[in-house]
């Protein structure tokens, strides 16, 4: 039973959220917007801004189990987003999408990961589902969504946040508008919505019951973070590294990482254990400076002992 997801799909209100001062109305999208969660909203809206101008926001509506509708810059409905099935053993969610017309424009399939409810990644289909329209994935820590043409690794648009924050809060940049056709030529407000949607991850879990072995696996990798540290003179009473260091050696790990790895077909399981061991490598490499080494010591250290 998928009470978690269900808990905040039918969750309704009857007011809507303020609306800036001015509103932009779109036919493309900017080269970059933002996406903020507006708290004033009860149950949570997401508002997408340009220049403190609003291009739209996406509601959940009133009465209407696992539906939401995204609204132009002038509080005008332009699509609905209506959950039709999930799986509480794959984490997969389908919704249809909706024209106002309530003629179903597009599908999306979104994948949560069943233990966490983050959502991972996303396809659209056309209404048929015979043709791949786009696809977004995450990386491992969930700090870079990355929207792709079809079945190319053609990037389109990518939505990031900072790694270390608690806000759903993202920024939006289109790398490639005309690529983005194929969705705003269905409807220019389809992209949008689905990013919006897609920042709400925390609102939504599935659940699943948790692999028996995960904690084991997780220690064996904490263990032996633990012995190459102490390989390299480390120990837990090493002063913390700054953040803004952290954070300067972290995507530097992503960007060799990517380099050398294309983990899109790996559980999360498999995924943190690649990653661990690949810091690992890059410590016992002696090819970094030791404040660096600490780093990548902390930032995984860190991010094992929140799954143990």
């Amino acid at each position: 039973m998928l009470k978690n997801i269900l808990r905040t799909l039918i969750f309704s209100f009857s007011i809507t959220c303020p609306m800036f001062v001015s509103a932009l109305e779109i036919s493309s999208l900017p080269d970059s917007f933002h996406i903020k969660t507006n708290t004033n909203c009860p149950g949570g809206c997401f508002s997408l801004t340009s220049q403190n101008q609003l291009i739209g926001e996406l509601l959940l509506v009133p009465r209407k189990t696992g539906t939401y509708v995204y609204v132009n810059g002038q509080n005008q409905p332009q699509l609905f987003l209506r959950l039709v099935s999930a799986s509480s053993y794959t984490g997969l969610l389908y919704f249809d999408m909706l024209d106002t017309h309530k003629e179903t424009i597009a599908r999306l399939m979104v994948r949560a990961n069943p233990k966490s409810g983050q959502l991972m990644g996303f396809v659209v289909y056309t209404q048929d589902y015979k043709t791949l329209l786009v696809t977004g994935s995450t990386n491992l820590f969930g700090t870079k969504h990355t929207i792709y043409a079809k079945n190319s690794w053609h990037e389109l648009a990518t939505l990031s946040r900072p790694l270390f924050t608690w806000s759903r809060d993202a920024d939006v940049t289109v790398l490639d508008q005309a690529g983005l056709e194929v969705l705003s030529n269905i409807n220019p407000h389809l992209l949008p919505a689905i990013l919006a949607f897609y920042c709400s991850h925390h609102s939504l879990s599935v659940d699943a019951p948790e692999p028996s072995n995960a904690p084991d696996s997780l220690q064996l990798l904490q263990n032996k973070l633990d012995a190459v540290a102490q390989e390299r003179g480390f120990s837990k009473n090493n002063p913390a590294v700054s953040e803004e260091k952290l954070k300067a050696t972290v995507e530097m790990m992503h960007q060799k990482y990517q380099q050398i790895y294309d983990d899109t077909l790996l559980s999360e399981e498999e995924k943190i254990k690649q990653f661990v061991n690949f810091g690992c490598e890059l410590i016992q490499s002696h090819t970094f400076q030791p404040a660096e080494e600490n780093a990548i010591i902390q930032f995984l250290s860190e991010r094992l002992a929140q799954r143990l």
